[in-house]
């Protein structure tokens, strides 16, 4: 058995995810969807590549046909690790 390690320092963060039933090295990376949960309307779904520390993304949609105040729905999903997904509501005006 060997073991490896490696000391982090505060400035860096690791972005192979530990996937001890994958065959291959994988970064860590995430999906952006946006959707109308009233509606079951997916309307944006951008993967992201691994983000090390903060980062920002752009999420273009069109809007929905309808006009008027509706709640949308960001989630933020890892395509690797289970239980950290993060999960937004929007309120938009569309004219």
């Amino acid at each position: 058995m060997i073991k490896q390690s490696k000391r982090f320092e505060r400035s860096t963060y690791q972005s192979e995810a530990i996937l001890p039933h994958w065959p291959k090295d994988k970064s860590a990376s995430w999906l952006i969807s946006l959707g109308m949960r009233d509606e079951d309307l997916l309307l944006s779904s951008t993967p992201l590549a691994p983000v090390m520390g903060k980062g920002r993304a752009t999420v273009r949609f069109r809007a929905p046909e309808k006009s008027g105040r509706m709640d949308l729905t960001l989630v933020i999903q890892s395509d690797c690790y289970l239980g950290i997904d993060q999960e937004y509501t929007i309120p938009v005006l569309v004219r």
